[in-house]
């Protein structure tokens, strides 16, 4: 028995939620929004940023980014040429 298949599965699927269209449309609007708030909108849009960060942190291994797993760059190949598609 193998667990082969599922390995990196979340990691795909959230992958592919915040690189899409919807996700970012969303979170710049919301960012646009907060950031309207008058008198605590810009503070309360660096809080939220830096909590992002922080659970960003929190749920990433530090050894990810040294991996040389093939799976996890199997994973990133579409989110990344999604980015360069955007911003390239």
């Amino acid at each position: 028995m193998s667990i082969s298949p599922n390995v990196g599965g979340l990691s795909a699927y959230l992958s592919r939620i915040i690189t899409g269209q919807f996700y970012n449309r969303f979170k710049n609007d919301f960012n646009a929004f907060i950031e309207t708030i008058p008198g605590i909108g810009k503070s309360m849009l660096k809080v939220l940023r830096q909590s992002e960060e922080f659970l960003k942190g929190l749920f990433t291994p530090a050894s990810f980014s040294r991996s040389s797993d093939s799976v996890h760059r199997t994973h990133l190949r579409p989110p990344l040429r999604s980015f360069a598609g955007k911003y390239g």
